[in-house]
């Protein structure tokens, strides 16, 4: 029988409706949520799609930043399923009082990775359990692949939007009932549009592009943090980035590459 144990985290501060509030944004992608942590770094994405990932979200943070705990030599890997009840439930916990996260977990075949069995959440009142899911249940990624796959050095072109046209944009896609929303470059101007119904520009840029479609729903999932949104675009797909996520919207990517 494979050896379980245990590691307890202490939320800092009131860093815990953050934390929950990152995990509430990751469900507009999807309903599972995977969570790796270290010392060091936690990573925490969701994505959509199976051999080809065709939306995906990541938050990165210092570990120490948020929690108070032991030193350990391992990764954490915690599949949240039903993370959009699991987001409603733990936000129960009271931030005013002290909150601990303890993560029982098993060994795996990697001595570096623990899988998390279950998390159970506690404050001064309220004690929270969520059972973690199997690791097949969402594609694994890592930090080091992240940094390779969405290096914006190997984006072929960018642009950006201004929070307020951006604001704009996500008002009149809402409107209709079409489920895509087109980018376009004439004349230097890169403009959003939803064919016959509404076009809006919003920056300049050297040379003309071929013309890129996505699902409107994905909009709600980009952070409005900053006066400017920035767009990378790469082959087969388009990454939103701040200084804490990573959005990427795909057209046709597929993300089997060597490790």
């Amino acid at each position: 029988m494979a050896k379980k144990d245990r590691l307890k985290l202490t939320v800092k501060g009131d860093k815990f409706g953050d934390f929950i509030s990152k995990l509430d944004d990751l469900t507009k992608i999807g309903d599972t949520i995977k969570l790796k942590i270290d010392k060091d770094n936690t990573l925490m994405y969701s994505l959509i799609g199976e051999t080809a990932v065709l939306a995906f979200k990541s938050y990165q943070i210092t570990t120490s930043d948020y929690f108070d705990f032991d030193e350990f030599d391992y990764t954490l890997d915690y599949v949240v399923l039903g993370a959009k009840k699991f987001v409603k439930n733990f936000g129960f916990l009271n931030v005013k009082s002290k909150v601990e996260l303890e993560l029982n977990f098993k060994d795996s075949d990697d001595d570096n990775i623990k899988h998390v069995r279950a998390i159970v959440g506690t404050d001064s009142r309220l004690k929270l359990s969520g059972i973690g899911g199997e690791q097949y249940k969402i594609r694994d990624m890592s930090i080091d692949k992240l940094s390779r796959v969405l290096d914006i050095e190997n984006s072929l072109w960018s642009f950006t939007v201004k929070k307020e046209d951006f604001v704009d944009i996500k008002k009149l896609s809402s409107i209709n009932d079409d489920k895509i929303i087109a980018i376009s470059v004439v004349d230097n101007v890169v403009s959003f549009s939803e064919l016959g119904k509404w076009q809006l520009d919003v920056d300049k840029i050297d040379g003309d592009k071929s013309s890129l479609v996505f699902g409107k729903k994905y909009l709600n999932s980009v952070n409005l943090n900053e006066d400017l949104v920035s767009f990378n675009i790469f082959e087969s797909f388009m990454l939103v980035t701040d200084k804490e996520s990573n959005l990427m919207m795909s057209f046709e990517q597929s993300w089997d590459d060597e490790d």
